[in-house]
This record gives C-alpha cells, structure tokens and sequence, in this order.
C-alpha cells in the first residue's frame, strides 16, 4: 500500500480547490489571480477591453423557420470591433447566434435581457419593428 502525497503545504492560485491538483497532473503553470497576462499555447496576450462604440443598436423581434429571433442592426453604429462584441453579447446571454455584415442575430426572444447588457456595455438602443 502506497502512502498519499501531501498537499496540504501547496498554495493554491486561485478559488477552485482542484486546480493545484489538476496543474500538477497536467504539469501546467496556473496563472495568478490578479495577473493581468496569461499564456495561451506559448503566447502571452494582455486582456484586451474592447473599444467603445458610438451609435444607436436597433433591436428587432422576428419569427424565422418558426422561432423567435432578435436581430440587432449595428449599421449606424461607428467604431469598436464588432465581432468581439457579439462575442461577447453571445457569452454572457449564454445563446447562439451569427453575425452576418452589420447584423446580429440572436436565438430566442430574449429582448429585455439584451437591453440589459447593451446598457451594461454602454451601447444606447432603440426597439424597431412592430
């Protein structure tokens, strides 16, 4: 019978209690809490913010193949990189979606919710359609 390492003398990087144990197996280098730079398959990239926009975001509630979809037209919107935000948008309504040229669609009628975060980004809106 083997005798179980001892790990209670480790410091831990960050809040989840099995990242020490997981870095270690894998034999990766867990990056600091408050370390604004992290390494990403050897390279190592500030996090960057991303640019405000100016403009008005257009909302629109429509049916295609028989669901509900949100689109939002950024075509008067000036600056910024629009693919990072629909990323983001994406990732924090937790939905799927595609942007296509100037136009965001969103699954789901989730209009209120995207007001919400557009509002949080700092991007003004407007409700169009019916």
């Amino acid at each position: 019978m083997t005798k179980r390492k001892d790990h209670s003398k480790q410091v831990v990087a960050s809040d989840n209690p099995f990242a020490s144990a997981l870095s270690q197996a894998l034999g990766v280098v867990v990056p600091k809490l408050n370390d604004t730079k992290h390494e990403v398959a050897g390279q190592v990239g500030d996090e960057q913010s991303i640019q405000p926009m100016h403009g008005q975001v257009g909302i629109l509630r429509e049916r295609r193949n028989g669901r509900w979809v949100v689109s939002l037209n950024f075509e008067s919107t000036q600056g910024g990189n629009l693919n990072e935000v629909a990323s983001q948008l994406k990732k924090s309504l937790s939905v799927g979606g595609s942007l296509k040229s100037e136009v965001l669609l969103l699954q789901g009628d989730i209009r209120e919710k995207v007001e919400q975060q557009l509002d949080r980004m700092g991007l003004t809106h407007k409700r169009t359609g019916g």
